[in-house]
């Protein structure tokens, strides 16, 4: 009975540090804060990402950049660079010093100035579908909050303006159809945080943003139902477009979350530092769940324990 059970320990143990990398516990914030752009399919590089990345399937495209720049990302348990799938792209350059997972192989292309580059990584795949699930949450929490504030004009028909409400979570429910005239901006006005959630399903936006790039990090742009989205200006604030596939034609001040994205701008981080509520944060009150090991090796720590107060 001993014997069986410190084996039993031991077995836990041992699929608990193989699967280390899936065992991390996130919330929306978190990752929100943590990474600059998660995808939960391919991403086609083809210019710069500034900040640090989950590519949920393979990495595709041309040559570009990863973490190339002198942003500092925040803490964080994961690599700099994490593909699920495959590295099928040109040249990846990353800053000196950067950690690169890759769930499957480089088939084509190289990963230059990294500090290490590990492929064959396990569980990549339960984190990916766990950071999907969560967001995707998120994006229905955060639509079905309720609005407290309207846009208004720039300049009579010039463009559209969201106003924060001052010391409050300010939450904006618009359409596409809804934009006026050829300018976008955002004034934070003291509020915590802004969220704008934009109707619709195949979206694009060309309007001249005039907002500071540093608004970014407390704004989030939720298209909750967009199958499509393309960014073809300047475009500041975190986008969360779970179920989209995305375009740029120019800079993203703020994390991309998207379902696919194929990449023709910078994205620059612009690390969130608002708070979703509980209630939206993924739908979750803590975290993305513990995989079965760890639970496996709490109860295999219990019974070691009362065994040993037999002995």
């Amino acid at each position: 009975m001993k014997c069986r059970l410190i084996a039993t320990v031991s077995a836990a143990i041992a699929l608990f540090c193989a699967g280390t990398v899936g065992a991390a516990t996130m919330n929306a914030n978190e990752i929100l804060n943590q990474f600059n752009l998660v995808t939960f399919s391919d991403h086609a590089l083809s210019s710069n990402v500034h900040g640090r990345a989950f590519v949920g399937g393979d990495l595709t495209g041309n040559s570009g950049g990863m973490t190339t720049s002198n942003y500092t990302p925040p803490a964080s348990s994961f690599a700099d660079v994490t593909v699920v799938g495959d590295v099928r792209s040109g040249d990846v350059n990353t800053r000196g010093h950067a950690t690169v997972d890759i769930g499957g192989s480089i088939i084509s292309g190289r990963v230059n100035n990294a500090s290490s580059v590990t492929t064959g990584v396990a569980d990549l795949t339960q984190v990916r579908d766990e950071f999907q699930a969560t967001l995707t949450a998120a994006s229905v929490g955060i639509r079905d909050m309720a609005s407290n504030a309207t846009t208004t004009a720039i300049n009579t028909n010039q463009g559209t303006r969201f106003s924060g409400v001052a010391g409050a979570v300010t939450v904006f429910d618009v359409s596409a159809a809804s934009f006026i005239g050829n300018e976008l901006d955002i004034v934070l006005n003291g509020a915590s945080a802004i969220f704008i959630n934009v109707s619709g399903t195949n979206l694009s936006f060309s309007q001249n943003f005039n907002t500071d790039q540093n608004v970014g990090a407390n704004v989030i742009w939720n298209f909750f139902e967009a199958e499509t989205l393309h960014l073809g200006n300047r475009f500041v604030g975190s986008v969360l477009a779970p179920l989209a596939t995305v375009s740029n034609s120019n800079n993203i001040f703020g994390t991309l979350v998207a379902n696919e994205f194929n990449q023709n701008g910078q994205v620059h981080q612009q690390a969130w530092a608002g708070s979703l509520p509980l209630s939206t944060d993924g739908g979750l009150a803590s975290s993305v769940p513990l995989p079965a090991a760890i639970w496996m090796l709490f109860a295999a720590l219990g019974g070691l324990a009362v065994l040993r107060r037999k002995f």
